[in-house]
């Protein structure tokens, strides 16, 4: 065995750590694994690499040192794999966008706007306008595609297009398509694309499912266009229903479960607390609570510690902390903060994407407001989530993946050969 010395000095060291393979992270959540927190933030971020990959809304995910993400460019849906240690496009997959944005959404971008699944070694992305695609993870060939607009409501008609993303379940990976009159979830077993099940109860809305277990028995819960609804996801059989159409039609926010509570908010309809008691063949949902006092338009909430952290789309952006088991805010942060913010959390802290190009770290404090830490990511608007793995931070702009680096790593240590 021979022994060798190495330094490295004032180089700049990629960590990376744990896979972030869907809408919300592993769980679907916002839970980040595995960040390597600073000590003190620095006063700015290291920008290690920029790519353009096409436009959308959508989130990247990332499996083994290596970035995907669905986006558009030139009539185009692509489905990009991207080098997280140089930027590089490693491959990529594309197809006719088969959508045009309503006149009235322009204002949205044309999309896509979901976000792709990693689940083994396949890769699976849902275009805006119901193009279902499932590839090798590692090389970008395919494995099925199914054009859904065909067999289903004509997608093509609805307002902005899809725009929640797939999940997984055991065999199967499931998707919610739809127009303005009807719309179906279907489920497919995800090796053969062969389809298991379907329910034709509402149309999607924006949302996208979680899996949660109520009553030791797991359920998908998402927000239809007049509904928050919970299906039994081996079978495609409706267990619960509530009626909760928001302002606007557009449903977006991920319900969250605490327990046998479910947490639901939209634009103009305040934030409620149902809880699901079970019942014959099912469960029954009563209120809880409801609060006017925030109300969520397009962000997803965080459980942190027993309280419930968000941003609200009242009185132009505000954060906010309330108790989810009495529905009271512990507090709610100034106006103006911005029109959107993508949120994840390390359990210790909040990290937001803000819409208008800004990166905030926040504690999870139930007494204040309380900011650590604020940068620019972007000169260019961010509608994604962040991905934070290692010692870094990926986000995706109007056009572009951007991988910034916290702070340059000095390391002296020993490697040991044989």
């Amino acid at each position: 065995m021979t022994r060798k010395i190495f330094c490295l000095l004032l180089f700049p060291l990629l960590l990376l750590g744990q896979d972030w393979t869907q809408w919300r992270g592993s769980e679907r959540d916002g839970y980040v694994h595995d960040f390597q927190v600073p000590e003190t933030w620095p006063d700015a971020l290291t920008l290690q690499w920029e790519t353009t990959v096409g436009e959308g809304y959508g989130s990247p995910v990332v499996h083994d040192e290596r970035s995907f993400v669905l986006t558009r460019k030139d009539g185009r849906e692509i489905i990009n794999a991207v080098s997280l240690i140089n930027g590089e496009v490693l491959w990529q997959y594309d197809y006719a966008a088969l959508f045009q944005t309503n006149q009235y959404a322009l204002k949205f971008g044309k999309g896509p706007f979901s976000t792709p699944l990693i689940s083994g070694d396949k890769l699976y992305a849902l275009g805006i306008g119901g193009t279902f695609t499932c590839l090798a993870l590692d090389d970008g060939k395919l494995h099925w595609q199914k054009f859904l607009h065909e067999t289903a409501p004509n997608v093509g008609t609805y307002f902005v297009g899809i725009a929640m993303s797939p999940i997984v379940f055991e065999k199967l990976v499931i998707v919610h398509i739809g127009d303005e009159v009807n719309g179906q979830m279907l489920a497919f077993d995800k090796d053969s694309g062969e389809e298991v099940w379907r329910w034709s109860g509402d149309r999607p809305g924006y949302a996208s499912p979680i899996i949660a277990r109520v009553d030791g028995q797991p359920q998908l819960i998402t927000q239809s266009q007049t509904s928050c609804i919970g299906i039994n996801p081996s079978n495609g059989e409706l267990i619960w229903q509530i009626e909760f159409a928001s302002k606007w039609r557009e449903n977006i926010v991920t319900p969250l479960v605490i327990k046998d509570k479910v947490i639901v908010s939209g634009v103009k309809r305040g934030t409620s607390a149902w809880e699901l008691v079970a019942s014959s063949g099912g469960a029954t949902p009563t209120q809880a609570w409801h609060s006017d006092a925030v109300s969520m338009y397009m962000s997803s909430p965080l459980l942190i510690n027993d309280l419930l952290f968000g941003f609200s789309h009242l009185k132009k952006g505000q954060f906010f902390c309330v108790d989810p088991l009495s529905g009271k805010p512990k507090w709610i942060g100034p106006p103006r903060a911005g029109q959107n913010a993508a949120l994840v959390t390390d359990g210790q802290h909040i990290f937001a994407t803000m819409v208008e190009g800004g990166f905030l770290v926040m504690k999870p404090s139930a007494e204040n407001y309380d900011i650590v830490a604020e940068y620019t990511l972007s000169e260019r608007h961010i509608w994604a989530h962040p991905v934070l793995t290692g010692n870094n931070i990926l986000i995706k702009d109007a056009e572009s993946l951007r991988f910034w680096q916290i702070a340059a790593n000095e390391l002296s240590g020993e490697k040991l050969d044989d």
